[in-house]
């Protein structure tokens, strides 16, 4: 598993529901997420996550929220992570080839995330729509007056641009 980008695969760990996330257990890690984390690879490596990753990154985070619709099938999400022990924001994004068994990237986003609030403080007195997305065509950036979609920022940061297009 090499690359630039840190990146973890873990079996997760679902409750009897098959409704939640429970735990993962890490089954093998990259230099750069080791790095990320501030852990050696084999203090990770066949670990549950519960047990070995700093608070900072598992318990302020609630991956059943974010991940459990695509865990028991396949498919992939991306979302953005503050990482308060590293203090920067991540775009994560958590890829299902088969159910169970996850594959997660973290892309430093920390200057994007600076330079779209420079952004948002220019465009939120203004009545026209800006969003920005990053190159897979998920929002990073929506103004303020984006309430004309009915949605708050929130809700669209991360969500795919063609989500927001009616199928027909």
């Amino acid at each position: 598993m090499n690359s630039l980008l840190p990146k973890v695969f873990c079996e997760a760990k679902i409750d009897e529901t098959h409704q939640s996330i429970t735990d993962f257990k890490i089954l093998s890690v990259n230099k750069a997420f080791a790095t990320l984390v501030g852990m050696s690879i084999p203090a990770l490596e066949n670990n549950h996550a519960k047990q070995v990753l700093p608070e900072a990154l598992y318990k302020n985070f609630n991956w059943s929220f974010y991940f459990s619709d695509i865990i028991t099938q396949t498919g992939s999400k991306i979302i953005e992570l503050f990482v308060p022990h590293v203090d920067k924001w991540y775009q994560v994004e958590a890829t299902v080839d088969q159910p169970l068994f996850i594959a997660v990237t973290y892309t430093d986003v920390t200057k994007q995330k600076k330079d779209n609030s420079l952004l948002q403080h220019v465009t939120e007195n203004m009545f026209d729509l800006i969003a920005l997305t990053n190159i897979q065509g998920y929002f990073t950036f929506l103004s303020s007056s984006n309430k004309v979609l009915g949605y708050k920022i929130d809700e669209l940061v991360g969500k795919h641009c063609l989500d927001l297009v009616h199928p027909d």
